[in-house]
């Protein structure tokens, strides 16, 4: 019983490392295309220089729109 329970928590371990892994490999390709992308150089110049998190987001919502 002590055995499965062991391999459950690590099995959920791995999991939650692995899903972490995805989305910041998700959000750094995201980053980068929404870098190279047009729009990058098509939005008004206060947004241009903030951090990569509001670009993000902008992106989100460009997205959104597009869809």
């Amino acid at each position: 019983m002590v055995q499965l329970h062991y391999f459950g928590i690590q099995k959920l371990i791995i999991w939650y490392t692995k899903s972490i892994e995805l989305q910041s490999l998700r959000l750094y390709t995201l980053r980068k295309k929404t870098l190279k992308s047009k729009w990058y150089y098509h939005t008004p110049i206060p947004l241009r220089g903030t951090t990569d998190e509001r670009k993000i987001q902008y992106a989100f919502v460009i997205a959104k729109k597009a869809s």
